[in-house]
């Protein structure tokens, strides 16, 4: 879904339609190559300055190495502590608390990744955080292509204990 993107974006000639996409996957490309991102960021920022099919080839060869690699628990860390960074003010410490300790079970390969996405997607609506709402590491592909009959493949998943309720006021 990320080519399709890039190739409407690539239909379109428009230098502009590039920025977005890039602005659009930041988190995403973060999480499979830190490096990677930042390369295809300084592609994207020659954009005006250098002709646009040759903007959009080196972005495509780019990547496409970044896509190559399989994906690696510490980038997503990383880019899901980022995410996280918008909101954590917003939050109870308990709440933090619990995020936290979920993403170091993440780490350590005993949380699923679906369950830290929807955690933080949950909390970025409810803050109405913008940047955060367009980042596709949270809706990568079509929410009508998402299986859940398979997810878990019916076992329990354990994602440590629940966050206990403060009595915070607002």
């Amino acid at each position: 879904w990320t080519l399709a993107r890039l190739r409407r974006a690539e239909a379109s000639e428009e230098p502009s339609a590039l920025v977005r996409f890039q602005a659009e996957h930041k988190l995403l490309l973060l999480s499979l190559s830190p490096g990677g991102q930042r390369e295809l960021g300084r592609i994207v920022a020659e954009a005006g300055v250098r002709p646009f099919p040759e903007l959009i080839q080196r972005y495509r060869e780019r990547l496409g190495r970044v896509f190559a690699r399989p994906p690696r628990a510490g980038p997503t860390v990383d880019a899901l502590h980022h995410a996280f960074g918008y909101v954590s003010d917003e939050l109870d410490p308990s709440e933090r608390t619990y995020f936290l300790d979920l993403l170091e079970r993440f780490r350590e390969g005993r949380a699923p990744l679906p369950t830290l996405l929807a955690v933080l997607r949950a909390w970025i609506v409810r803050f109405g955080v913008g940047y955060l709402e367009d980042q596709r590491l949270f809706e990568p592909y079509p929410p009508d292509l998402v299986d859940l009959s398979s997810s878990g493949d019916g076992q329990m998943v354990d994602v440590g204990p629940r966050p206990t309720r403060s009595r915070r006021t607002r």
